[in-house]
């Protein structure tokens, strides 16, 4: 939109992907900029002021050929997590179906944290979106990924060990947004 305004938007004031054309598959904040994802690449954007048409920029060197994961495409999973000042998103690098995964952002470089059983695990979940949160357990912080078919059971990958956990409950459930429990037990 126009500077300071919600509603009001002139035809230059926009951006354009400026590395490589990509379908639009959706945008992700991290701190202080912005990703933009299209099938094949993201590229990320930050607050450059500038004078006239968008205040965004680009940031060349962090263009990258990783995409939003295809199964996302049309399901509208939540395909994005911030959890301990990263960006965590299901993502594909180079667009290959076989490349798809979880990747982190930390403000200047992507990385693939899900090992390859857990690839073909998600790869596997069947239809039905795919959601990614921020999740506290504990007073440990960690990245949930519900699974469709079994609503009782989450993948979760705690950063601070790097590794992943599958989680069953029969009390708690994914949702769409993140959650903090507490819970008591009764001796």
């Amino acid at each position: 939109s126009d500077l300071n305004s919600l509603s009001s938007w002139t035809a230059g004031n926009f951006i354009t992907k400026q590395i490589q054309q990509d379908f639009p598959r959706g945008l992700a904040k991290h701190k202080d900029k912005i990703l933009a994802f299209g099938d094949r690449s993201v590229e990320v954007f930050y607050n450059a002021g500038n004078p006239s048409g968008s205040p965004l920029s680009g940031i060349k060197l962090q263009a990258t050929n990783i995409g939003i994961a295809g199964r996302l495409r049309n399901v509208g999973g939540k395909y994005s997590a911030t959890v301990l000042g990263k960006l965590y998103f299901f993502g594909r690098a180079g667009g290959g179906i076989d490349s798809e995964g979880v990747f982190s952002y930390d403000g200047a470089n992507f990385i693939k944290v899900s090992p390859p059983f857990i690839d073909k695990y998600i790869l596997n979940l069947g239809d039905g979106p795919v959601d990614i949160n921020a999740f506290s357990f504990y007073g440990k912080n960690a990245l949930a990924v519900s699974i469709p078919s079994t609503p009782s059971r989450w993948l979760m990958y705690f950063p601070d060990w790097n590794d992943w956990f599958v989680w069953d409950s029969t009390i708690f459930t994914p949702k769409n947004f993140s959650i903090k429990l507490r819970y008591s037990r009764q001796l």
